[in-house]
């Protein structure tokens, strides 16, 4: 894959017979837009060489509430950029060519399937992103 491709592992931990059911490709965008904001902001020049790059995606339910977390192991996010990090057009990495919308995307996409989506990171030590869908899980 192109994760694997850069030196990135994944790894998913979840239900193996889970039936998800939102609306349009809602789920396949949020999701995807999560790991590529993990692979494109965590990993870099400052990421220490004994550090292996490692994305984690844990999902479970309950209740039929989807719980879904993108985890990584990577630079962290300064606290003054948390609070910004879901705003349109934020982005610590623009010179790259970064837009800022990854994060939006996600929250708008979350928040239209009436989901809570929040953030936890430090600078240094990773980033982890949940978000808990209502009633659009349930085990087959």
């Amino acid at each position: 894959t192109e994760l694997e491709s850069n030196g990135i592992s994944t790894e998913i931990h979840g239900e193996k017979d889970l039936e998800v059911r939102t609306k349009n490709n809602n789920l396949k965008l949020i999701i995807s837009n999560m790991i590529q904001n993990c692979a494109i902001h965590a990993f870099g020049a400052e990421t220490p060489g004994a550090v292996k790059p490692q994305i984690q995606i844990y999902y479970s339910v309950t209740g039929g509430n989807l719980i879904l977390s993108v985890q990584d192991n990577g630079r962290g996010i300064e606290d003054g950029d948390i609070k910004a990090v879901f705003d349109p057009f934020y982005t610590t990495n623009r010179n790259a060519g970064c837009l800022g919308l990854g994060l939006n995307i996600v929250h708008n996409l979350v928040t239209d399937l009436d989901g809570q989506v929040a953030l936890t990171s430090r600078s240094g030590d990773g980033t982890r992103i949940e978000i808990v869908l209502p009633n659009v899980a349930g085990e087959t």
